[in-house]
């Protein structure tokens, strides 16, 4: 019996997928039978689950509030890809969504139905805070982070990081026109690292991204797996000045924070040319420090040429968000080490290759 790692490196695989229904706390509902799916992962997406279901079977097509695809359910999909280890089958999840609106379509062979399935926070905020504020001023970010989705979800599945960083008071929300996703990135983003996201268990979490460890080598040569690669460099979006303004009510006048590149040495100083972002503004911040490290941030990504790469390999469902990898390609000025940002993935009879896409890093 072969291990796991073993078993996805090797170039000789037999792959399955699964997909069954589970309820809001994630315990197994029961399988049901797919033509196909497919699964879109965005790692540095607000949502980084999507995906879609093509079904068949008459038996699922939605009649009423109690039948197993029709969103007031209130169950959703979890998706496995498989892979055989010598023994027995090894699942891995890669996804856990609720089903969305349906297509179905009578066809000479019965029925034929596709279902887009959504992330567990796009449901979250579908309704928004329900017509009431939360208060939020005094509490530590994370205590403020679950307050909002016990309001808005309160059938989440929640772990959400200690913390220590405190909410100015006060601070409500839900009293005007923000989302409660825009509520929630500001208020995470307070905690530095911080971000709310769904796992492949449909489970939310308020903390760092876990960053995987295990490298994967991808350079050309004998035994590479790279079928495709792909390389863009994007010099358009490069800036030399950014500034941050305050729109918090406790601040008058409005601090203001500045980033630039101040180098007469420099090809992209500020008094030879100046490539200055839209203001970017917060009402988060209420210091000259803080407005400054927030512009400092989007300077710091965005002052150099950006390079994007893309890659089509046999599939595989345990890539991870910042998975380390190597690259390499001659033909295009590839190599280096790499992060995964995304993936998407076919759920069929026949197995397709996946495409895989690095995060953009700055470039010379």
């Amino acid at each position: 019996m072969t291990t796991l790692a073993e078993a996805i490196a090797s170039p000789i695989r037999t792959v399955s997928s699964r997909v069954e229904l589970v309820d809001a706390l994630g315990n197994p509902v029961r399988d049901i039978a797919v033509d196909s799916a497919t699964v879109s992962y965005k790692g540095e997406a607000a949502q980084m689950w999507g995906g879609s279901l093509t079904v068949s079977d008459r038996s699922l097509v939605p009649t009423g509030p109690d039948s197993p695809l029709d969103p007031r359910a209130r169950l959703r999909v979890r998706l496995w890809w498989r892979i055989w280890t010598g023994g027995a089958w090894s699942e891995i999840p890669v996804g856990t969504m609720y089903p969305s609106d349906i297509d179905a379509r009578a066809v000479p062979a019965g029925a034929s139905m596709s279902i887009p399935l959504r992330d567990v926070l796009e449901e979250a905020q579908r309704g928004g805070y329900r017509g009431s504020t939360v208060q939020l001023g005094g509490m530590t970010v994370g205590a403020a982070l679950r307050a909002i989705f016990e309001r808005i979800m309160p059938d989440a599945v929640l772990e959400i990081a200690p913390s220590t960083v405190v909410l100015p008071s006060p601070y409500e929300v839900g009293g005007g026109d923000r989302s409660p996703q825009q509520d929630w990135t500001e208020i995470a983003s307070l905690e530095p690292g911080w971000r709310v996201w769904s796992d492949r268990m449909g489970v939310v979490h308020g903390g760092p991204v876990p960053q995987p460890q295990t490298s994967i080598d991808w350079t050309e040569g004998p035994g590479c797996v790279v079928t495709e690669l792909g390389r863009d460099v994007t010099y358009s979006s490069m800036v030399n000045r950014v500034v941050c303004r305050s729109t918090s009510p406790e601040v008058n006048p409005p601090v203001v924070g500045v980033a630039e590149d101040s180098d007469p040495g420099s090809s992209t100083y500020v008094g030879r040319v100046v490539w200055q972002a839209d203001d970017i503004s917060s009402d988060a911040v209420t210091t000259v420090e803080a407005a400054t490290n927030m512009a400092r941030a989007t300077y710091e990504r965005y002052r150099r040429p950006l390079e994007t790469v893309q890659i089509t390999i046999p599939q595989r469902g345990d890539l991870d968000y910042r998975q380390p990898c190597s690259l390499a390609s001659a033909a295009v000025g590839v190599a280096g080490d790499y992060l995964v940002s995304s993936w998407d993935l076919t759920l069929s009879r026949e197995p397709r290759q996946m495409t895989v896409t690095m995060m953009q890093r700055s470039i010379q």
